[in-house]
C-alpha cells in the first residue's frame, strides 16, 4: 500500500505543465546533485558555410488566400460573409501545405563519412532531388551530376510531393545489393517507394523507383517507416484507414497493394464529426501502432486476430490548462528513452506520454508556439557531441530533447528532459530508468542562424510586418528556413574543433535556394545580439515566394461580373420604364430591423420607397450627376449636406409649431417645435401632438437642458421627436386590449400586429409587470423630470 501511495503521489505532478506557473513539481534546474550542464544552443559566431545554391529548391507558391483575412464580417447583421466565415475555425493552421513539414532529409552512409541530402524539386515539387556530401580535409564537398546540377528521381506523376521519409540500412556492405537505405515520398493521394544504392562503378549514389500506391477516394494523412522491420511502412488516410506495406512482397508492375488493417474505430464511441486524422507511428512492437487524431491518440494492437484499440490521450484531459474549445492535437513523434514513449503536441501543450500509462502524461509543457506542425526528438548526446570537457557526459547520455516548431511562423523551441536521479561518476543508479522530469525551462533556438534577437531588432521586425497589407504573408517575402537536418556525431567531428561543452552541426535549406552549414554550441546563456546581424534592415522584398513561371495560362478563363445595376441607374438618371429595379418600401409603422437594413423586396406604386444604397453614397452621386452642391461655395461635404437636411427638418417642425401657438395649460400633453428650449412651448395654448426631448446625463437636472448641457456634442443628432398619445377622458373604462399600454409612457406606442383582447391570465401577468415597472419609474429621478417636462400624467 505504501508503494501504491507513492506512485499516486508522483503521478499527480505530471498534470501541472512546465512553464504554466512559477513553480512546477517536475522541473529540475542545474545543481550540484543534478549536474545537467548547459542546455542552451547558440549559433557559432564564425561565418556559416554555403554548400550549394540553386533556384530549384525554392518554392513557387500560388497566393495563399485565407477566409479569415478576406471576409470582413459584422456581428450586427447576418451576411453571406459571416455565414461562410463561420464554417472555418479561428484556430485553423494558416500555414501553406509546403510549410507544414521538413523539406530536407539526410541519409548517412554506414561506416563512411558521406551523407545524402534529399528534397523535392521541380516546377510543382514533383521530383526528388539529391546530392552527395563527402568530407575531405575537414571540409564538406558537394558531388553533383556531370552537368553540375542535382541528381533527380521521378515518381512518374506531376503531383506535388508533400513529405519525404528515409530509412537507413545498418548492414550496408554485407550484401551485394549496395542498398544504403529506403525512401518514401507521399503526395496528396499517393505514396511512392524508392531504394537508395551506391553505384560502385560510377562512384555516385542512385535512386531506383520501386513502386507506388494511388488512393483515389481519400487523401493521405501520413506515412512512416517501421523502426523494427526495415522494409515495412505504414500509411494513414484522412478517413482513418490504415495500410501496411512490405517492400519484399510488392506486386509486379510497380503497383503496391498493401494490407488494409481492419481497425474498429466506430466501436470506441468517439464522434468523428469535424475530426482530423493527423499521424501514425510504430510503438515498441512491430504490430503495435500509435495513431493520432485531432481529438485523441489511440493505441492499435494487431498482435492477435481481433484488433484491439484503446485510447492513450484525449483532448478533454487538457482542459484545465487548455480551456479553448478549439484545442486540438497537431503533431506526433516517437520519443525516448525507449520505444514505449511518444510525444504529442496540441495547440497549447506539449506532452510526453508512455503507452503503459494511458490518459496520464509523463510530462507536460506550455510550448507557446503558434501552430506547431514539426516535431523531432534527439538524444542530448547528439546535440552536445564533440566536447572538450566530459563533466556532463552522464547527463548527455541519459537526456533527450524535443524540438517543436513551425516553419511557417519561424518559431522553434527545445524541450529537455531526462532522469530525476542524481548523476555522479561511477554511480550504479545513474543509468537506471527512473522517474522523468523536465530539465530547465524550454528555450528558443535561432534556426536561421542570422537573426538578432535584441529588443531593437525584434521591435523593428514587428513594425515591418505590420506595415504590410493584410492579404500579404510576410513569410513569402522573407528568407526563411524550409528544412534542416542534423549531421551525425562522427561526421560532424571531422568538420570542426571540439567545443567546450559540445554542440551539433546542421544543414538547412533556405527559401532563397541556399544550402547552408551551421555549427551550434551548448551555452549557459542565450545569445541576444548577433554581431553580423544587429541593426540590419528587415527586408521583405527580396525573396518573394510566389508563382514565377513564364508559361502562358493554359486553362479556359471564366469571368464573373459584379451586378451594379442600382449604382449604374443612379449615375445615368434612373428610367424606371426601361430598367426594372427593386426598392425598399418605407413602412408607416416602426419596424425592426429598420427598413434600410433589410433586403430588397417588391413594392406597389402607393409605397414610399427608400434607397438601396446608403444615403452618403447618394450624396456623392448627387454631386457627380449634377455637378454642384447645395452650399454657396460649391464645395461638397457629406457632413455639411447632412447638416442641411437636419436644418430643413427643424424648420418644418418650427413652422408647424408657429401655426398652433398660444397660451398653454399645465395639463396639456403638447410640446411646440418652434425652438428647442423649454421656455418656448410653455406659452402654447393648444394641445400639441409632439414632444421635443434632449437626452441629458443621469445626474443632470431639467435646468441643464435649458442651458444646453447635452451629453452629446453633436447638435445634429441630440434631438428626439416623439408623438405623444392623445389625452384620454377621465371616465374609467375596462381596458383589455392594446390601449392598456398607453399610460406606461409619454411616447405613443403602436403595434404592427392585429388587435387582440387579453385573456384574464394575460391581464393578471400584465398588472404584475406594470406594478414592477411603476415602482422602478417612481425611484428613477431622471424619468420623473422627463414626465414633468412633458406634463405626462399616469392613470391610477
Amino acid at each position: 500500500s505504501h508503494c501504491i501511495a507513492m506512485e499516486l503521489s508522483e503521478e499527480w505532478k505530471s498534470f501541472f505543465p512546465i512553464a504554466a506557473s512559477t513553480v512546477s513539481p517536475l522541473l529540475q534546474s542545474h545543481s550540484h546533485s543534478l549536474p545537467l550542464g548547459p542546455l542552451l544552443f547558440n549559433p557559432n559566431p564564425n561565418p556559416l558555410s554555403l554548400l550549394f545554391s540553386s533556384l530549384l529548391p525554392s518554392l513557387h507558391l500560388p497566393p495563399h488566400l485565407l477566409p479569415s483575412r478576406f471576409l470582413l464580417t459584422s456581428s450586427l447583421l447576418p451576411s453571406t460573409a459571416s455565414s461562410i466565415a463561420s464554417l472555418f475555425s479561428p484556430h485553423q493552421n494558416d500555414a501553406a501545405p509546403p510549410f507544414l513539414r521538413n523539406r530536407i532529409h539526410l541519409l548517412s552512409y554506414p561506416h563512411s563519412p558521406n551523407v545524402l541530402v534529399f528534397f523535392p524539386t521541380g516546377p510543382n515539387d514533383d521530383k526528388i532531388a539529391f546530392f552527395l556530401l563527402t568530407v575531405k580535409d575537414a571540409r564538406l564537398h558537394v558531388q553533383l551530376d556531370a552537368n553540375g546540377d542535382v541528381f533527380r528521381a521521378s515518381t512518374g506523376s506531376a503531383h506535388r510531393i508533400l513529405s519525404i521519409s528515409v530509412n537507413p540500412v545498418a548492414d550496408f556492405g554485407l550484401t551485394d545489393s549496395h542498398v544504403i537505405g529506403y525512401l518514401l515520398a507521399s503526395t496528396l493521394y499517393s505514396v511512392h517507394w524508392f531504394a537508395v544504392r551506391h553505384n560502385s562503378v560510377l562512384e555516385r549514389p542512385s535512386v531506383f523507383y520501386l513502386g507506388g500506391k494511388m488512393f483515389k477516394t481519400c487523401p493521405v494523412a501520413h506515412a512512416c517507416w517501421s523502426p523494427h522491420i526495415l522494409e515495412e511502412s505504414l500509411v494513414l488516410l484522412e478517413n482513418g484507414q490504415l495500410f501496411l506495406f512490405d517492400l519484399e512482397s510488392h506486386a509486379s508492375g510497380g503497383c503496391f497493394k498493401g494490407n488494409r488493417l481492419r481497425v474498429p474505430w466506430n466501436d470506441l464511441g468517439f464522434s468523428e464529426n469535424n475530426k482530423v486524422w493527423l499521424s501514425c507511428e510504430f510503438s515498441w512492437h512491430p504490430r503495435i501502432l500509435v495513431v493520432a487524431r485531432s481529438d485523441a491518440v489511440f493505441l492499435v494492437d494487431l498482435r492477435v486476430k481481433e484488433c484491439n484499440v484503446s485510447c492513450l490521450m484525449k483532448i478533454e484531459t487538457l482542459r484545465m490548462y487548455a480551456p479553448d474549445e478549439n484545442e486540438r492535437f497537431l503533431a506526433l513523434s516517437r520519443a525516448g528513452p525507449d520505444s514505449f514513449y511518444f510525444a504529442v503536441a496540441s495547440t497549447s501543450l506539449l506532452l510526453l506520454c508512455d503507452v503503459r500509462k494511458p490518459l496520464v502524461p509523463v510530462l507536460q509543457w506550455m510550448h507557446g508556439i503558434e501552430g506547431p506542425c514539426f516535431m523531432s526528438v534527439f538524444s542530448l548526446s547528439m546535440l552536445r557531441s564533440h566536447s572538450r570537457e566530459d563533466a556532463f557526459k552522464l547527463a548527455s547520455e541519459s537526456g533527450f530533447c524535443i524540438m517543436l516548431g513551425s516553419f511557417w511562423n519561424c518559431e522553434f523551441n527545445i524541450f529537455c528532459y531526462g532522469s530525476i536521479k542524481p548523476f555522479r561518476k561511477g554511480s550504479i543508479t545513474s543509468k537506471i530508468n527512473s522517474a522523468i522530469c523536465a530539465w530547465e525551462l524550454p528555450f528558443e533556438i535561432n534556426l536561421s542562424g542570422h537573426e538578432c534577437h535584441c529588443g531593437s531588432c525584434l521591435l523593428r521586425k514587428e513594425f515591418t510586418k505590420d506595415a504590410l497589407p493584410e492579404w500579404i504573408d510576410w513569410q513569402l517575402k522573407k528568407e526563411i528556413v524550409l528544412g534542416f537536418g542534423v549531421l551525425s556525431n562522427d561526421l560532424a567531428a571531422l568538420l570542426c574543433e571540439p567545443d567546450e561543452n559540445g554542440g551539433f552541426t546542421l544543414i538547412r535549406l533556405m527559401s532563397s535556394g541556399r544550402f547552408e552549414l551551421q555549427r551550434y554550441h551548448a551555452s549557459w546563456a542565450q545569445a541576444k545580439n548577433l554581431e553580423d546581424c544587429h541593426d540590419q534592415v528587415f527586408c521583405l522584398d527580396r525573396h518573394l515566394l510566389q508563382q514565377a513561371s513564364d508559361e502562358k495560362y493554359k486553362f479556359p478563363k471564366i469571368f464573373h461580373y459584379l451586378k451594379l445595376d442600382h449604382l449604374y441607374a443612379y449615375a445615368r438618371d434612373l428610367d424606371q420604364n426601361k430598367v426594372a429595379l427593386e426598392f425598399l418600401a418605407v413602412p408607416n409603422l416602426p419596424q425592426l430591423p429598420p427598413f434600410f437594413l433589410r433586403k430588397s423586396s417588391p413594392h406597389s406604386n402607393d409605397d414610399i420607397v427608400g434607397p438601396v444604397i446608403p444615403f452618403p453614397v447618394l450624396l456623392v452621386l448627387n454631386e457627380f450627376r449634377n455637378g454642384y452642391s447645395n452650399l454657396e461655395g460649391g464645395e461638397f461635404s457629406v457632413e455639411t449636406e447632412l447638416g442641411l437636411k437636419y436644418k430643413e427638418i427643424m424648420q418644418v417642425a418650427g413652422e408647424i409649431a408657429v401655426s398652433a401657438s398660444g397660451p398653454t395649460h399645465l395639463d396639456d400633453h403638447a410640446v411646440s417645435l418652434a425652438e428647442d428650449g423649454e421656455e418656448t412651448w410653455l406659452g402654447s395654448s393648444k394641445p400639441k401632438s409632439f414632444l421635443l426631448y434632449h437626452p441629458v446625463a443621469l445626474n443632470s437636472s431639467a435646468t441643464d437642458l435649458v442651458h444646453g448641457k447635452s451629453v452629446y456634442s453633436d447638435t445634429i443628432y441630440d434631438t428626439f421627436i416623439f408623438h405623444v398619445p392623445e389625452k384620454k377622458s377621465n371616465e374609467q373604462t375596462e381596458s383589455v386590449g392594446q390601449e392598456i399600454f398607453d399610460d406606461l409612457s409619454p411616447v405613443e406606442l403602436r403595434f404592427d400586429a392585429p388587435v387582440k383582447k387579453l385573456e384574464p391570465q394575460g391581464l393578471k401577468a400584465y398588472n404584475l409587470l406594470k406594478r414592477q415597472m411603476s415602482k422602478w419609474q417612481e425611484n428613477f429621478d431622471s424619468y420623473k423630470e422627463f414626465c414633468v417636462q412633458s406634463r405626462f400624467e399616469k392613470r391610477s
